[in-house]
């Protein structure tokens, strides 16, 4: 038996075994476990052919040996053919034939470009590849598809090469099925555009490789047409070129982040975004891009400026209001008070007001106020309750009314009290009580007497009728 230099571990495993009788010494490697090898065969086997190249330099390395070499491309995991530099099958593995369902007599020896393994398509890409390799040119893994004997459409990837196949110069190919990648790539594509931020992948070179259907959206332009373009010709931002761009940062740093920006989309629209970046690495953990996920937030925006507006027209009325207005901690301290209110406390500004309890500083009546706080505790909010407060120039009456401010979950932040000073009301209304009783006095009076005054000229009426009667019978 020849013995090959720098042999791999396989190869010597194969002999061993062959050298023992477990192996057959035909075409095809018909592997039988030893009790104590169960187990680490297929980790070995595995192992030993993870990757095409691997295999490739395995294959080449024993290509001296013809029993060696068909037995090491039955050990394969993936389909292997090899073809001379017309197309002609010279060799092919059992995982061919039973990945494709014909037999290795139906296609050994025959032309695989005049036979129904591949479209016309398909043929034109294995010749214009296969004349490359002949002529010395190293090409790239690339995906084709071939028809199995049912009909049914497979993808593969081809990595192949050159060899020296036992004297004939021949192009060994190695197919490796991606049906479940295309499978796993479809999945990931559906959660990719189900997802309702805009997202895009970048390479190292700051070309875009994928974009989902809310990114192309957002940014107006079709995905077809962002494939491969340069990202900030799409979405662009002020951080573009610099040592703040996404991609220069991830690669710097090596971790996910997120910021807000404004980003202008290639007709010049701008939009604000919250922007998470990811760095998409290999199996090794190397950096090859970023994934960025663009969430619009338009709407935060223009609520959150409605919101700044709102507040400072309550901020303006707060201010301005003739009302002695507060706000007050769920604590029961001032957080705030306004200028009417300070105006009408014994205090000089905000600064004595701020942080203390509000009912011992301001409510004449303590016990009417701590009875009104649990009224409002059970109602949320309080309308027109008389209480009376104390002031720097005595004792006032006010309408209090009281309302919470929460926050979007509903919690209650602080309340707003406002007292509607009604101490000049009721000072009035009691002076008019007064006029009015007056008047009534008056008016019962001067009603009197002219009552009286039309009883007197009466009885002058009949005193004048009476003598006037007496005159006539005298």
């Amino acid at each position: 038996m020849v013995l090959l230099k720098d042999e791999p571990d396989i190869i010597k495993k194969l002999r061993n075994e062959e050298e023992k009788g477990l192996l057959k010494n035909d075409s095809t490697l018909i592997y039988e476990d030893t009790e104590e090898e169960k187990g680490d065969q297929s980790n070995i086997i595995s192992q030993s052919f993870k990757k095409p190249q691997q295999d490739i330099d395995n294959i080449e390395k024993t290509k001296d040996n013809r029993i060696d070499f068909n037995k090491l491309i039955n050990v394969l995991p993936d389909p292997v053919i090899i073809v001379d530099s017309k197309g002609k099958i010279l060799d092919m593995n059992k995982k061919l034939t039973e990945t494709l369902g014909y037999t290795y007599e139906e296609y050994i020896g025959k032309n695989v470009f005049k036979t129904d393994l591949a479209s016309k398509k398909t043929k034109a890409i294995l010749i214009k590849n296969l004349v490359k390799r002949m002529a010395g040119v190293k090409l790239k893994p690339y995906e084709i598809e071939l028809t199995a004997k049912n009909k049914n459409k497979i993808p593969f990837e081809i990595n192949a090469t050159k060899i020296d196949y036992f004297g004939t110069t021949g192009d060994l190919i190695v197919f490796r099925e991606t049906s479940e990648i295309k499978k796993r790539e479809k999945e990931s594509e559906n959660i990719l555009n189900a997802a309702a931020d805009g997202i895009r992948i970048i390479d190292r070179n700051f070309k875009i490789k994928k974009v989902n259907e809310t990114f192309a959206e957002m940014t107006g332009v079709s995905s077809d047409k962002q494939i491969g373009a340069t990202c900030r010709d799409i979405f662009r931002s002020k951080y573009c070129k610099t040592k703040d761009c996404s991609l220069v940062k991830c690669l710097k740093n090596n971790k996910p982040y997120q910021r807000e920006q404004i980003m202008t989309c290639k007709d010049g629209s701008k939009i604000p975004v919250l922007l998470k970046v990811t760095p998409l690495k290999d199996e090794q953990g190397n950096i090859t891009g970023i994934i960025e996920d663009y969430r619009d937030i338009s709407s935060v925006k223009k609520t959150e400026q409605k919101v700044v507006e709102n507040e400072k027209k309550f901020r303006q009325f707060f201010e301005n209001s003739p009302d002695y207005c507060y706000m007050v901690g769920l604590e029961g301290k001032i957080i705030d008070i306004n200028k009417s209110a300070i105006e009408i406390l014994n205090i000089k500004n905000k600064e004595e007001a701020i942080g203390k309890q509000i009912i011992p500083l301001v409510y004449n009546d303590e016990e009417k106020a701590k009875q009104l706080v649990k009224k409002w505790k059970k109602e949320g909010f309080l309308e027109n309750e008389e209480i009376k407060i104390k002031s720097k120039d005595g004792i006032r009456t006010v309408l209090l009314s009281v309302d919470n401010v929460e926050d979007k979950n509903g919690k209650v932040l602080y309340s707003v009290l406002m007292q509607k000073d009604l101490t000049n009301l009721l000072k009035t209304e009691k002076e008019l009580k007064n006029k009015v009783d007056e008047l009534e006095r008056y008016k019962k009076l001067t009603v009197g007497r002219e009552l009286k005054m039309i009883e007197l000229k009466n009885q002058m009426k009949e005193l004048e009728q009476k003598c006037a009667e007496e005159k006539k019978i005298g």
